[in-house]
C-alpha cells in the first residue's frame, strides 16, 4: 500500500472553518456599517428637529414682545426649506410680576417639534422650552 493514494480530508475542513469565518466577519461589518449610516441620518434628523423647536420658540418670543400676549396652543406646519415636513405646536403661558413698582410679564413658552409618526423609522420629536420678558 503506497502513501500517494490516500486523502485524509483535513484540508477540506480547513476550508470550510475558513469560508464559515469570513462569511461571519463580513455579515458583522455589514451590521455595522447600517447601523452606523443609521445612527448619522438620525442625528441630522435630531438636529434638524432641534432647528424646528427654535423656530417655534422664536415665533413665540415674537407674537408675545410685539403683540403683548402670546397664544395659549398654536400648532405651525413648516414647509420649507430643511425644516419641510415637521409640525410645530408652540404653547405660551403668561405671569405678572412686580419689580420697583414695575408690572413685568414672564412668558412661558414651550414648542415641541415633531417630524413623521410615532413608531416609524425617521421619527423624530424635540421640546424646547423658553421664556421672556417685557422687562425695559
Amino acid at each position: 500500500m503506497t502513501r500517494e493514494g490516500r486523502q485524509d480530508g483535513f484540508g477540506l475542513v480547513q476550508a470550510i472553518f475558513i469560508l464559515v469565518v469570513m462569511a461571519s466577519v463580513g455579515a458583522l461589518m455589514v451590521t455595522i456599517s447600517g447601523a452606523q449610516r443609521n445612527t448619522g441620518s438620525m442625528g441630522i434628523l435630531g438636529a434638524r428637529a432641534y432647528q424646528a423647536g427654535a423656530s417655534g420658540v422664536q415665533w413665540g418670543i415674537y407674537q408675545a414682545l410685539t403683540g403683548g400676549s402670546c397664544p395659549a396652543t398654536t400648532t405651525l406646519s413648516l414647509t420649507e426649506g430643511g425644516l419641510a415636513g415637521f409640525s410645530v405646536g408652540v404653547s405660551c403661558a403668561s405671569t405678572q410680576h412686580q419689580e420697583s413698582g414695575t408690572t413685568l410679564t414672564v412668558y412661558e413658552l414651550v414648542a415641541t417639534a415633531s417630524y413623521g409618526s410615532l413608531g416609524d423609522q425617521d421619527y423624530a420629536r424635540r421640546v424646547l422650552r423658553g421664556s421672556v420678558t417685557n422687562a425695559p
